[in-house]
């Protein structure tokens, strides 16, 4: 799955219906989910949009839903936090982008892993 699919499927997970001219990229979806005001809404496993761009190392959203007050500490329900995965993905850039954000490096998931 990639990013769009994600971001369509946490929309779909929230009832929130996505114009067609805004599906057509990953950018338009999460322009979407800002002016609806709805950065931090969570699928059924918790995560957030925030969380799937900073997966997918997406500079833009990250940036864009930060911008809109998404929250960086938003833990998923295993208790990882965006910064988490884009730890484990090995994703520097927005790694940088979270911490200066005000990501929480200690904060621990279900199986005591923290971001550092």
């Amino acid at each position: 799955m990639d990013l769009k699919k994600h971001l369509i499927e946490l929309c779909a997970d929230n009832s929130l219906e996505i114009p067609e001219s805004a599906k057509t990229s990953e950018i338009g979806i999460c322009t979407h989910i800002i002016n609806t005001k709805s950065v931090n809404i969570q699928n059924e496993h918790g995560e957030t949009a925030l969380f799937w761009g900073a997966y997918y190392n997406n500079v833009t959203v990250c940036q864009n839903l930060i911008e809109s007050d998404a929250n960086v500490n938003l833990q998923a329900n295993d208790g990882n936090a965006p910064l988490h995965c884009a730890a484990q993905e090995g994703c520097t850039d927005i790694c940088n982008i979270l911490h200066i954000a005000g990501s929480d490096v200690n904060v621990q998931n279900k199986v005591g892993r923290v971001c550092l």
